[in-house]
């Protein structure tokens, strides 16, 4: 490798409220339609129901649930994320596309520079003069959430 080459990373970027979040793409399974949503009652927040993909259940998260900025279940579409073995399915308003960025271009994200709970968040980069909060997995895939 190059040593004046930076390491890249890439990001599956999305709209979550007015918020811009991503995730890195490795880590994507697939992008569904939220009318493939079947809620489930009585689960506690931000539980917003399950999909069944080839006969596997995958529970959905509402994304802007986790992070503070609404308190119903909102999205037009599911993005598969996969951990391990383990799959969680996070519901989104709008998925933009795919950003290869300058591993050094993501910085430490806190709550005021976001307006997000950066509980559920690994950092931060800017595109185009725009924030974009990204996910951390490992965060979200071990909170006990399951409906």
């Amino acid at each position: 490798m190059n040593q004046d080459m930076q390491p890249r990373t890439r990001l599956l970027t999305m709209r979550v409220g007015e918020a811009r979040v991503a995730v890195n793409v490795g880590r994507v399974r697939e992008v569904l339609r939220a009318t493939d949503l079947v809620p489930v009652p009585l689960v506690p927040a931000p539980v917003c129901g399950i999909v069944n993909l080839r006969g596997n259940v995958v529970t959905v998260l509402d994304f802007g649930a986790l992070v503070g900025s609404r308190e119903e279940c909102s999205g037009n579409r599911i993005v598969l994320v996969r951990d391990g073995r383990e799959e969680v399915g996070i519901l989104v308003d709008e998925v933009y596309d795919v950003r290869e960025i300058d591993q050094e271009d993501v910085f430490a994200l806190d709550r005021e520079d976001a307006g997000l709970n950066s509980a559920v968040l690994s950092g931060g980069f800017y595109h185009q003069g725009i924030l974009y909060a990204v996910i951390d997995l490992e965060e979200i895939m071990g909170r006990e959430i399951k409906p």
